[in-house]
């Protein structure tokens, strides 16, 4: 190991201790739990009827062109927005709210190793909102109608410090991680 390299690693390990030792919860966790009058949320009920329509905000991309309309009465729909009348150039400013929504969503997903696993389970084949939807109800006790109003950052929030507590460990960067690599650059 270089000199170098050993002071980027003395840097990371004083980094690191200075976010565990950090009186404040990770950024995207007071996010998705702080309270946003007139934010648009996206809720696991939200993410289902996305994914019914197949909508490209569920990929980071912007409503096809083909079907706008469509795309866009199920964006509102799914974001539980009801029957807008949005002239075309409101309806930009529209799809990038929502888009900024459903990157919110997802900021807490965190992948997780169980106990004795050398590395994160492969999927099961069940998509990736059904497990959501199933270990909000059978292992945090929800309701299936109030897990599926739950926004998706705190359904995603709450799975991963159920699975810590469990003795799941995080496989990747860690909430006051992912903070400190954004302050970084």
């Amino acid at each position: 190991m270089t000199e170098t390299e050993e002071q980027d690693l003395r840097a990371l390990s004083a980094a690191l201790a200075k976010a565990e030792g950090c009186p404040w919860e990770p950024r995207c966790v007071c996010h998705a739990f702080a309270s946003a009058p007139g934010a648009l949320v996206l809720t696991l009920q939200g993410w289902i009827d996305l994914d019914a329509a197949r909508s490209p905000l569920l990929e980071g991309k912007w409503i096809d062109a083909d079907d706008a309309d469509g795309q866009l009465t199920a964006a509102v729909d799914a974001f539980g927005l009801g029957p807008l009348l949005t002239e075309p150039e409101d309806r930009d400013t529209l799809v990038e709210a929502m888009l900024a929504a459903v990157h919110a969503a997802f900021s807490t997903h965190l992948k997780m190793r169980a106990p004795g696993e050398s590395r994160a389970q492969a999927p099961g084949g069940f998509g990736k909102w059904l497990p959501i939807l199933a270990c909000l109800v059978a292992q945090l006790g929800m309701s299936r109608l109030d897990a599926l109003a739950t926004p998706v950052a705190q359904a995603l929030a709450l799975i991963a410090s159920h699975r810590s507590n469990q003795g799941w460990t995080v496989a990747d960067l860690s909430y006051a991680q992912r903070d400190m690599e954004e302050e970084a650059s």
